[in-house]
């Protein structure tokens, strides 16, 4: 028999050398993720929950807001998604506990962060701590907020223009908001960023897709089965949801003006952004996030890549450092050096 007329050998994963291995290191970080949390010191930070925020149509959003102690006004740090803003991690007796996604989803390398901190939002005893206020908003229709959310539609946007304005106008606040955050969090920021409201100063988008369609549901053309359908899940348990982007995969296989839709128009963003492109992420964010990066229409756009994981780069110590750097720069005015340009 001809070498060509033998069947195709399956490339089988458990078969792979190493994979016993692989398989133990895996079930560990279900059993025990590789993250640690800790309680903010006691009188370190001012925290107001559930502070109500009414946008344009009347309906009334809430977010969590936490301030420094010391008097003045501060730079605000803004993050908006739909995963429910108070399903914070906390400390047990014997070990932590942590959002699902933890360990659904395998961490490289050791992650740290206070007990303040919602999913993939940024850590408010870090930030405030830096001299920030940090706000963290229940979307539309998720968690305490009120109505019918619609995920990356142009009611979304327009919900989050309302909460920067807001924020921009607050006793606390400098006037300069910034919005900051990983994957969803970092997907909620184009079309806001594109409405242009005048306290949006700088914005970090670490890790988010830029076409959903494209980047997610349909990568290469290809039905995604998979993520999509534990992450619509996900999602359904803690937001109303006019749609699901799960439901529309199947009804929609063709990048119809519906998914056009949900895609912000990039060359309207003029405010500084530093955008996370990471390597490491592929069929979810990189390649969206690269998109972003080269068509936005900012003057001061910057990149930074990385190749491991997702949350312990964004919680990591380098990280943080160029995060802190590019808003010191364009939220507080200092005299900061930009980061490098690509």
């Amino acid at each position: 028999m001809r070498a060509s007329d033998e069947a195709p050998t399956l490339d089988r994963p458990w078969r792979r050398t190493g994979g016993g291995r692989y398989a133990w290191a895996r079930m560990r970080g279900i059993l025990r993720p590789p993250v640690t949390v800790f309680d903010p010191v006691s009188g370190s930070l001012i925290v107001e929950h559930d502070v109500a925020v009414q946008v344009r149509d009347g309906t009334t959003l809430r977010v969590n807001v936490y301030r420094p102690t010391g008097d003045g006004p501060a730079p605000v740090l803004m993050s908006a998604h739909p995963y429910h803003k108070d399903n914070l991690p906390r400390r047990g007796r014997w070990r932590s506990h942590l959002p699902f996604q933890y360990r659904l989803m395998r961490s490289t390398s050791p992650i740290c962060h206070s007990t303040l901190t919602s999913w993939e939002a940024p850590d408010p005893a870090w930030w405030v701590a830096h001299g920030y206020v940090v706000i963290n908003c229940d979307l539309r229709g998720a968690g305490t907020s009120d109505g019918v959310g619609e995920l990356l539609s142009d009611l979304e946007g327009e919900d989050i223009y309302d909460l920067i304005e807001w924020a921009g106008t607050q006793p606390w606040s400098t006037g300069s908001v910034g919005l900051f955050g990983v994957s969803y969090l970092a997907m909620s920021q184009y079309k806001p960023a594109a409405l242009n409201p005048p306290s949006l100063k700088a914005f970090c988008p670490w890790e988010g897709q830029s076409d959903v369609y494209r980047d997610m549901m349909r990568p290469g053309g290809l039905f995604e089965d998979g993520f999509v359908r534990v992450w619509a899940a996900g999602t359904r348990r803690v937001a109303r949801l006019k749609t699901s982007l799960s439901q529309q995969d199947k009804a929609r296989p063709l990048r119809d003006l519906w998914w056009q839709s949900l895609v912000a128009d990039l060359p309207l963003i003029t405010a500084p952004m530093l955008v996370c492109a990471s390597f490491s992420d592929n069929n979810v964010h990189s390649r969206g996030s690269f998109r972003v990066f080269e068509q936005a229409g900012s003057p001061e756009k910057f990149v930074y890549t990385h190749r491991s994981g997702k949350w312990s780069t964004f919680y990591g110590e380098p990280a943080k450092v160029a995060q802190l750097a590019f808003f010191q720069r364009y939220l507080r005015g200092a005299d900061v050096p930009a980061p490098p340009r690509v």
